[in-house]
């Protein structure tokens, strides 16, 4: 018998499955390896206390086990053949793994297969009975023809030479010379033609050879008669005709004949190939064609008798469980979609036992509480008096109760009022604070605009000093040019002390200038010693007044958490004089329902006598449902 594992969330789905739990039994668990001989590790359905007819249902299943999994692992009498029964098995059930679609789909293309291969053997046939066909209308047929029209040539060059014979003038002789060329000459062209085609046999070449020497041969006797007629030797012809020519004129035709038949012939064999290749077309196609009907009908019949084998096996385990044999073994599974329907119904037959095993546990639980339910009736009854007089103490514990709360009222009136007053000093306080930050503001935003002045004002100077220092150079430049004109009008003499002058002149002015640039540079370094002075104390200026401002604005969030603090404390405040009224009340009603708990106490007592009868009838449902339980075999 198949034991089967608990289906997974089935507890989540069943609340009785978290009642206490009785006696359980299990085989193998699941972390100890299992040899495959073996039974699987699964799990073995609770057995209670008192259901002895289970308890030997399942040694005797174990008994079963045992004995298998000895035959298995020490080889009985018949081990080989259930070794090849089992590689049977295996082979079908690696079909059967196949789903449906897929054998269908087998089945076609093995079908289609054949059909491919009766069309490629159809093409093949008739590939060669193209080329027979091609042989005989290429080849054998116009060779047929040329030698046929040889033969007819042949005559009429016999035909025209016997009457060069007859003819008496000398221009009919003439007449007749110049036909038997033209016969000659188109009986060469024939022969050559035949020969050029390339698509005869050797014995036909041969035959033609012998044709072209007959031909020759006879074609020189006739030259030789028209040379005696030629000469005025009449009788002389004539006996040549009789002799020779003739002879030479039936070899010609027994030649030309020859080749004839041999054409004739080849073209017979050539129709008898093509003849035979269309019988061969189409017995090979009809026996593919009757090869792949029956293997299709063969196919069809075995998938649908393994398929009606499978659903007769699974109809008759469907049939058994629906009788209440929860223990049967299910069909070998497969891949298929029989094989899920089988996964399904041993899913559905594990649940129904897990199912029964449950409610049969949930019986014997109900019956228990029925029991419970009878002694705690008793109990109720009793506690019911002890109820009544505990009732009236806490009626007057509630009223004291109320008296304190409505000291504790007056109490919270007051200090709402005092939270009030608290929150309105706090918003005068942040109202000021703010005032006082933005006059900080107002400051600093002077005293950093008289900064950035000052400091362009130094960044001024600083140019002046560069163009001070560029004038000063220009002065030392002058003052050295000027002396250079000097030095060269001293040597120029008389004629250069016009220049000198003007040089000394130059020199002069150069000094001057030398002398202001330098006075002017003294003035700048002053005034910007002055302006880095004054940045540095505005700057520290700036930075007081930027403290001052964050202090200040430290001070008015301090006095806003004040005021939200102040402003929470009057809520809370009202919350509790709210919560202290409601308490009041509520006290009140809590006396009323006291002593309606009373009145209910004493109704308690005689619903109590009822319970008790409840639960005997209660008893009595979970002993029929344990017969119910009882006729399924699980």
């Amino acid at each position: 018998m198949r034991r089967h594992r608990p289906i997974p969330g089935s507890a989540d789905k069943h609340p009785h499955r978290h009642l206490p739990p009785m006696e359980s039994t299990y085989r193998y668990p699941s972390a100890i390896p299992v040899h495959p001989c073996l039974p699987a590790p699964e799990f073995i359905a609770p057995v209670s206390r008192t259901n002895r007819a289970e308890r030997r249902n399942l040694q005797t299943t174990s008994g079963n086990d045992t004995r298998r999994a000895t035959q298995c692992l020490f080889g009985g009498p018949s081990s080989v053949e259930k070794r090849r029964t089992l590689a049977l098995e295996n082979d079908m059930n690696l079909f059967d793994n196949f789903s449906m679609r897929t054998k269908l789909f087998l089945l076609s293309g093995m079908t289609a297969v054949l059909f491919l291969i009766a069309i490629a053997f159809t093409f093949f046939q008739v590939s060669i009975l193209r080329h027979d066909i091609d042989t005989i209308a290429e080849g054998t047929l116009p060779g047929i023809e040329m030698a046929g029209k040889m033969s007819e040539l042949r005559l009429r060059y016999r035909v025209r030479s016997l009457e060069l014979l007859l003819e008496e003038s000398e221009q009919g002789r003439s007449r007749m010379e110049a036909s038997l060329r033209d016969l000659s000459r188109e009986l060469q062209e024939l022969r050559q033609q035949y020969r050029s085609s390339g698509r005869h046999s050797a014995e036909e070449y041969t035959l033609l050879d012998r044709v072209d020497a007959s031909v020759a041969a006879y074609e020189n006797a006739v030259a030789q008669a028209v040379g005696l007629l030629r000469a005025g030797d009449v009788q002389g012809a004539q006996v040549l005709r009789q002799t020779t020519w003739v002879e030479h004129a039936n070899a010609v035709r027994d030649a030309i004949g020859a080749l004839v038949d041999a054409n004739h012939k080849n073209g017979m064999d050539a129709v008898q190939e093509a003849r035979e290749a269309a019988r061969s077309i189409i017995t090979g196609d009809s026996v593919i064609v009757l090869i792949s009907a029956i293997l299709a009908v063969a196919g069809t019949l075995w998938i649908s008798s393994r398929i009606g084998a499978r659903l007769a096996d699974t109809v008759g385990v469907v049939q058994q469980i629906a009788a209440g044999d929860l223990t049967v073994q299910p069909p070998p599974a497969s891949k298929d979609e029989l094989g899920t329907l089988i996964q399904s119904m041993s899913g559905m037959q594990a649940f129904l036992r897990q199912s029964m095993v449950s409610i049969h546990e949930g019986a014997n639980q109900v019956a228990s509480s029925a029991r419970q339910l009878k002694e705690s009736a008793a109990q109720i009854g009793d506690s019911s008096t002890a109820q009544s007089s505990a009732a009236a103490s806490i009626a007057a514990s509630i009223e004291e109760l109320s008296v304190s709360i409505s000291h504790v009222s007056s109490r919270t009136d007051d200090a709402s009022h005092l939270a009030g007053e608290s929150d309105h000093n706090a918003r005068h306080g942040k109202k000021t604070v703010d005032e006082l930050v933005g006059g900080i503001q107002d400051v600093r935003d002077v005293v950093t605009q008289a900064a950035t002045q000052i400091s362009s004002m130094q960044a001024q100077s600083e140019g002046i000093t560069r163009i001070v220092a560029v004038i000063r150079d220009i002065a030392e430049q002058t003052n050295l040019l000027a002396l250079n004109a000097a030095i060269e009008a001293a040597r120029a003499g008389d004629t250069g002390r016009g220049f000198a002058v003007v040089a000394d002149e130059v020199r002069k002015l150069s000094e001057r200038t030398a002398q202001s640039t330098a006075e002017i540079a003294t003035m700048v370094n002053e005034v910007q010693s002055s302006t880095q002075e004054a940045v540095a104390g505005i700057e520290h200026g700036v930075h007081a007044v930027q403290e001052n401002s964050a202090k200040a604005g430290e001070t008015g969030e301090t006095i806003a958490r004040l005021q939200d603090a102040s402003r929470q404390v009057a809520d809370i405040v009202a919350e509790l004089n709210d919560a202290l009224r409601e308490q009041s009340m509520a006290s009140t009603e809590v006396a009323r329902r006291v002593e309606e708990i009373a009145a209910q106490t004493e109704e308690t007592s005689s619903a109590s006598v009822q319970t008790a009868a409840a639960a005997e009838s209660l008893d009595t449902v979970a002993d029929d449902l344990l017969q119910v339980v009882q006729r399924f075999k699980v």
